[in-house]
């Protein structure tokens, strides 16, 4: 594929958490580098190369412009270790991400940390930033920002429920998945393949929309960005229009010169993965400006 050519400075990393250690690919900035560290978190279940191999490719691409990368995968997912077995979408943790953080500052001596997800792995991120202020800013690819069944009560300070296109996108995604030997064989087994305990299982499908208190959880970590004058962007593709709609919602609740610090981007026909190359492309484009502009008051 052009432009990602492998290079011999990426090497792999453990890093401890909690007993245990977690996997890492470490890309060094190419220019030796250490101001600007970002770190990607999985994207739900897939391991540290991310939907249609992204992360690697915008690790390399960040390398070359300048940036440290490091690739991580959360316990039990990939060649981390763990039993892993998240039984729904915001159970991903994120004490692995702070590990994340000791690396980058104190080995390889990154001065600013940056924390970067897709879907599940943005609300991670997020979550993440919002515990470790640590973290300097946050690149957040497809966040889903609001799921619940229709016209289920949210948290006070959203106030809303969802769009009828919202509600129809969520029950043709469960009735698409009903009939599929996939969708069940994910629900009854974890990352490794390893049978989880029924009490899990049922947990799981009980708790597969957003409750209450996860939706809560996601305010709360937009709120601790913009009050302690923190960095997010937010990058959607041109066709996920559900979650970016409600990102704009959600968005709009700040005073603008709150919004002063959160940055909304559109990628040309791009879908909830960027699944096609000039897509995954663009959004790479659109991650490294942002980051030279905030990092080096210069475009690319």
């Amino acid at each position: 594929m052009s432009g990602v050519a492998l290079t011999s400075l990426e090497r792999p990393v453990k890093i401890p958490v909690g007993g245990e250690e977690v996997f890492g690919i470490f890309h060094p900035a190419q220019d030796g580098s250490t101001d600007v560290g970002i770190i990607c978190v999985n994207a739900g279940q897939q391991y540290r190369v991310g939907p249609h191999r992204i992360y690697v490719e915008a690790a390399r691409r960040m390398s070359r412009a300048g940036y440290a990368v490091l690739r991580i995968d959360h316990p039990g997912i990939g060649d981390s270790e763990g039993e892993g077995g998240y039984p729904h979408f915001d159970s991903f943790p994120t004490d692995d991400v702070a590990s994340a953080v000791d690396f980058m500052q104190n080995v390889v001596g990154i001065e600013h940390p940056v924390v970067l997800g897709m879907c599940a792995g943005a609300r991670c991120a997020l979550k993440a930033a919002a515990e470790d202020r640590r973290v300097d800013s946050v690149v957040l690819w497809s966040l889903p920002i609001h799921y619940t069944p229709p016209n289920s009560p949210t948290s006070q300070w959203y106030g809303h429920v969802l769009t009828k296109e919202a509600s129809k996108h969520v029950l043709s995604g469960w009735a698409s998945r009903a009939f599929k030997v996939s969708a069940w064989r994910k629900r009854f087994f974890g990352p490794n393949r390893k049978r989880l305990p029924i009490a899990q299982v049922l947990r799981g499908l009980r708790t597969h929309g957003d409750s209450d208190e996860r939706v809560a959880a996601i305010s709360r970590g937009l709120k601790s960005i913009v009050s302690s004058k923190r960095h997010a962007a937010f990058m959607y593709g041109e066709q996920d229009t559900v979650p970016r709609e409600e990102c704009v919602a959600a968005l709009r609740r700040f005073r603008k010169r709150q919004r002063e610090t959160l940055s909304y981007h559109i990628v040309p026909e791009g879908d909830h993965t960027f699944t096609s190359a000039a897509a995954r492309s663009r959004v790479i484009e659109q991650t490294i400006e942002w980051l030279n502009r905030l990092y080096r008051k210069a475009t690319a």
